[in-house]
């Protein structure tokens, strides 16, 4: 029997550290999804065109400083176009550009004490091109895909 989700007192999920969250049809995933995402498949959720935000917080655990937070993510990447490139931003603090490639890569973002706060975290990850299937000549898919989220974890 899975346990009940603890929330935080602003109403964000609580991810514990070691904790892995996956986003694919057949798992409880939804709470952490702020805005901007289609309906869950198989594999994960692909995100509407950009920008995309998950949302959590941090377990009893945390004490201060840093915390490595690990994004398993993809971008559509079409055969003949250069990979899709998506900045990261966490409670307004700007983590970094990283390029995606189109199966699932794992992304570590490094949140500093000054992001933290009092541990609720949006995480903003937005794409500097989207594309649909369907606009490229690759398929009927007629969806503008931003980010394609896998799993989420908090590493330490």
């Amino acid at each position: 029997m899975a346990e009940a989700q603890a929330w935080s007192s602003a109403g964000y999920p609580i991810i514990s550290r070691g904790q892995t969250v996956l986003f694919g049809e057949a798992h409880d995933s939804l709470p952490y999804l702020a805005g901007g995402w289609w309906i869950p498949e198989a594999w994960g959720i692909w995100g509407i065109a950009s920008p995309q935000t998950i949302r959590f917080a941090l377990g009893a655990d945390y004490r201060g400083g840093y915390v490595n937070v690990r994004v398993t993510m993809q971008g559509y990447a079409p055969a003949d176009m250069d990979r899709p490139h998506v900045d990261i931003c966490a409670n307004g603090f700007f983590l970094g550009t990283y390029a995606l490639r189109g199966s699932p890569q794992p992304i570590r973002v490094r949140l500093p004490p000054t992001c933290i706060g009092d541990g609720n975290i949006l995480l903003h990850m937005s794409l500097h091109h989207t594309y649909s299937p369907a606009s490229v000549g690759d398929g009927h898919d007629g969806r503008q895909l931003g980010v394609g989220l896998v799993a989420l974890a908090v590493d330490g």
